[in-house]
């Protein structure tokens, strides 16, 4: 019976977490396509297209890996290992406290790979849009490509752009795979004085009963999967803490053309459009200045210039 409605409750929370992880995702991606329409042309222009698709694609999966890993684990675990601890403490609480000298040891490689992790994280996501750029200015202008034979100077572009985010990648495996087999080895030093310690205690019947002493040893090997389990999730925050911040970055970019607070909604078009004294500017270069228009509705009329001139 017990363990029917541990499969039960075990799908139930598995369905609720992936329920809620796809709603916030689903949710975010709405919100930056649309900010990204609100945003002026200017954006536009100084950002390129590959880091805009990067971000609304890659960064948004690497976000919805680390919500994958954290939601599940982030709650459970730490609660499990603080009851644990607590267990520890009530069976030998001096024991407990020298097993845990080796704690900031962990701690202080713990914080070193997340620095090093978010870093790199970061840089392999913007390489990652530099491969996005590349690859749609590439492929949407496949013909003038042909046509110039820039094929060599293309491949050479993505070729470097696909070197920098594998270089990236491997400097960020290198750190989160080290913290793995340094966390181990800390956890055998721990066991190593909790059997040498805790068992003089029990051969000279100063301490431990054989019966506490094996119970203490037990707890503490069932310490060691949520343990190993939250440093991975720790590794996994770092990636998407980078991710979130490039997530953010552009939700957080300010609307600059915006509606006058009085501005009114129009029901149709029935007469003609006017301009009156319209400048703009791509930055601070001013390609329009002062410019009266009309064009009555149902006029065909053209605008003829030299690129960059203000057509668009």
């Amino acid at each position: 019976l017990i363990s029917f409605l541990k499969a039960i409750c075990g799908y139930i929370q598995s369905f609720a977490i992936a329920l809620t992880q796809q709603r916030i995702i689903r949710k975010l991606r709405d919100q930056m396509f649309a900010h990204y329409h609100d945003l002026s042309v200017a954006y536009f222009t100084r950002t390129r297209t590959g880091q805009v698709i990067s971000r609304v694609g890659n960064d948004v999966r690497i976000l919805n890996d680390m919500l994958d890993l954290a939601l599940g684990r982030l709650f459970r675990d730490p609660l499990l290992v603080l009851v644990l601890l607590i267990s520890l403490f009530a069976l030998n609480w001096r024991l407990t406290i020298l097993a845990g000298l080796v704690l900031p040891v962990s701690v202080g490689v713990l914080t070193l790979v997340w620095r090093y992790i978010r870093r790199y994280s970061r840089r392999a996501q913007e390489r990652m849009g530099d491969i996005s750029s590349i690859l749609e200015e590439s492929i949407g202008g496949v013909r003038v490509v042909k046509a110039f034979g820039r094929e060599d100077h293309e491949k050479g572009r993505f070729s470097e752009a696909n070197r920098g985010y594998y270089r990236a990648m491997i400097k960020m495996a290198r750190a989160r795979l080290a913290s793995s087999p340094i966390n181990e080895f800390l956890g055998t030093v721990a066991g190593v004085i909790i059997l040498w310690f805790g068992g003089r205690t029990v051969l000279d019947g100063t301490g431990f009963q054989p019966g506490e002493f094996m119970t203490y040893v037990l707890l503490v090997f069932s310490m060691i999967q949520p343990v190993k389990a939250l440093a991975n999730v720790h590794s996994r925050l770092a990636e998407g803490e980078a991710a979130a911040e490039r997530v953010f970055e552009a939700l957080d970019t300010p609307i600059e053309v915006k509606d006058a607070p009085d501005a009114k909604r129009l029901s149709g078009f029935n007469t003609e459009i006017r301009y009156n004294n319209v400048s703009f500017s791509y930055g601070n270069d001013l390609v329009l200045r002062d410019i009266d228009l009309t064009i009555k509705r149902g006029q065909s009329v053209a605008l003829v210039g030299p690129s960059g001139g203000g057509k668009s």
